[in-house]
């Protein structure tokens, strides 16, 4: 899976944004494909929510996969962590990378895509080529 070479790039983006230590990265546990959006649906989405194609243009679909991995709690401790991450399907150079860092969630429940205000900012940035990462 040519994708994989992205793993090493999102364990640190979320490493570094899920503890106030710098100094250990995490351990990828288990990734998983939650969804692909295929272009020609991404196409209907943005007519059924008016997204103007002018200003977030589809250029790729895009995989959504969460990523479970370990990290370091403030006190040392190793905890589980999660995240969500959207691939562009057939990018031809390497693409840039977008960590979005969103507020404390109350619900555990996560929506995946154009529902979630969040995540369709991050839906926006990888149909225009960018690997976004969204940690918990």
């Amino acid at each position: 899976m040519k994708r994989i070479y992205f793993i090493p790039c999102l364990l640190l983006c979320f490493s570094i944004t899920s503890h106030a230590r710098y100094d250990s990265p995490g351990t990828l546990q288990s990734y998983e494909l939650k969804k692909t959006y295929s272009r020609e649906e991404l196409k209907d989405t943005w007519k059924k929510y008016k997204i103007p194609r002018a200003i977030v243009p589809i250029k790729y679909a895009v995989d959504v996969y969460e990523v479970m991995y370990t990290t370091q709690w403030h006190d040392g401790s190793a905890i589980k962590a999660s995240g969500v991450v959207f691939v562009p399907r057939d990018v031809k150079k390497n693409p840039s990378m977008v960590c979005y860092n969103h507020g404390t969630r109350i619900k555990k429940a996560r929506g995946l895509g154009i529902e979630d205000n969040e995540q369709s900012i991050c839906l926006g940035f990888a149909v225009d080529g960018y690997v976004v990462a969204f940690p918990d």
